[in-house]
């Protein structure tokens, strides 16, 4: 074996992105693990499309699916 679909299909680097409503990168963030700032593309984000309505940072918020 010599690693070529590893190479290929590898998940590396990370990388967040918010594109705007006009299709164009609003937000470029660092390449991870040690650069990604996942806070920083939310508040990148929250200008776009304003805050969250409940933040899972201390409150009651569940999962997708999870029963309340």
């Amino acid at each position: 074996m010599d690693g070529r679909a590893e190479k290929a299909f590898a998940g590396w680097p990370e990388r967040i992105y918010v594109i705007g409503s006009d299709g164009k990168i609003a937000y470029k963030g660092g390449m991870g693990p040690f650069d990604f700032d996942p806070e920083e593309a939310e508040q990148a984000l929250a200008k776009l499309v304003g805050p969250a309505a409940s933040s899972t940072k201390g409150g009651d918020a569940k999962a997708p699916g999870e029963l309340r």
